[in-house]
């Protein structure tokens, strides 16, 4: 059996062309690692700014329809706020009626199965997708430009899910004016407060789905055709009109058309 032992470098200029050799192939592996883990997060970023244009689209349109109905529920609290500044120690029922929209919406104000004096809108904000990208790290990954500008809608996204709730959490104070019923002092100054806090929310809403709506417009957001609203296959800006329409159905003419979000 023979052994070839190693030979001996002869000279420094051998021992660096060695080296030299050594580093340079570390440097190549790792590069090409480097390239790699790149290209993942590329990919990644790609699929996920196409996630989350894709969630938004759904809050688009409903920042668009609160924009829309602003006025008509302001109006609503404006009529109420007369009438109990009337004096009128007994009161008549005054439910908010609205119509019956031949247009398909896609989706009805909150549910109930008795009369109410004010109806909004009643919405799921999602943000699944952006816990999703902030969890795995993807948005350290992404377009700095785009990942602030994502941040910013969904924090407004955040905000309008909370307004929501509060409006909601509001409604009952004000629903015995759908009844006929006697108002004594004490109750009509809380229900008074109670208008005065739905007005606000109404005016925040509206503040929060605008700045929304003008950040989405500047970040170019490519929606695919909507199948939430009014069938298959639907682009954003069909199921916008519709929306209106069925809006303006719904609510009556003080239905303002709202900034489209692309």
């Amino acid at each position: 059996m023979h052994f070839h032992i190693p030979k001996p470098l002869h000279g420094w200029r051998e021992f660096v062309g060695e080296v030299a050799i050594i580093v340079l192939g570390v440097t190549i592996a790792l590069s090409a690692e480097q390239l790699v883990q790149h290209w993942s997060w590329h990919r990644q970023s790609v699929e996920t700014k196409r996630a989350l244009s894709s969630e938004l689209e759904s809050s688009a349109l409903f920042a668009i329809e609160r924009v829309a109905v602003q006025q008509c529920l302001r109006d609503r609290i404006k009529h109420l706020t007369d009438k109990l500044n009337s004096g009128a120690t007994n009161w008549t029922a005054d439910p908010m009626i609205l119509g019956s929209p031949k247009t398909p919406m896609g989706s009805r104000d909150f549910p109930t199965s008795i009369p109410l004096a004010y109806r909004t809108p009643h919405r799921p904000w999602l943000s699944d997708e952006w816990e999703t990208a902030k969890s795995t790290g993807i948005i350290d990954h992404m377009d700095r430009k785009d990942a602030t500008n994502f941040e910013f809608v969904y924090r407004g996204v955040d905000q309008l899910n909370s307004l929501q709730d509060e409006e909601t959490s509001t409604l009952p104070q004000i629903n015995f004016l759908s009844f006929d019923d006697s108002i004594q002092p004490q109750s009509r100054e809380q229900v008074l407060i109670a208008l005065s806090r739905l007005d606000l929310t109404n005016t925040w809403i509206a503040i929060v789905a605008r700045q929304m709506l003008a950040t989405m417009r500047s970040m170019h957001l490519r929606f695919d055709p909507a199948n939430r609203f009014g069938g298959s296959g639907v682009t954003f800006g069909a199921a916008r009109e519709r929306m209106l329409v069925a809006l303006i159905e719904r609510y009556g003419p003080c239905v303002i058309a709202a900034p489209n979000a692309t």
